[in-house]
Parts: C-alpha cells; sequence; structure tokens
C-alpha cells in the first residue's frame, strides 16, 4: 500500500481587475471533489482572499498602490 500525501498548491492572479475576477470565477476546482468510486482521492480549491487586493489604481493622479 503506498502513502497517503497532501500538497497543498497556492496560484495567484495578478492583473487587470476584470480578468483576475473572470479567472477566478472560472475556476475549475472549488470545494472538495473526489477523483475515484472509493472517496480515496481527493482534490480541494479555496478562495483565500474574497475580494481583490488593490496593487495599483489606475487613475490619474494616483501614482502609488496601497502601503501593505
Amino acid at each position: 500500500m503506498s502513502d497517503i500525501v497532501r500538497v497543498m498548491k497556492i496560484i495567484i492572479y495578478e492583473g487587470p481587475r476584470e480578468w483576475v475576477e473572470e479567472t477566478v470565477k472560472r475556476s475549475t476546482v472549488k470545494g472538495t471533489h473526489y477523483v475515484d468510486s472509493n472517496r480515496s482521492k481527493k482534490i480541494s480549491g479555496y478562495i483565500i482572499n474574497e475580494f481583490p487586493e488593490i496593487i495599483k489604481q489606475h487613475e490619474e493622479g494616483i501614482k502609488d498602490g496601497p502601503t501593505i
């Protein structure tokens, strides 16, 4: 019998707000999905930040993004 292991993969989307929001919305893994009939293999996907963090505002007169 083989070992049962877990790997956590974090993906960061950064770009124009419309693209990020649409890409996250189309994500195919939300919640937990079992990939075999005896439920021993599963993939879980979660969104950590529900709202986008503004890196740089695209408005005239604003040169720097928020201080983190």
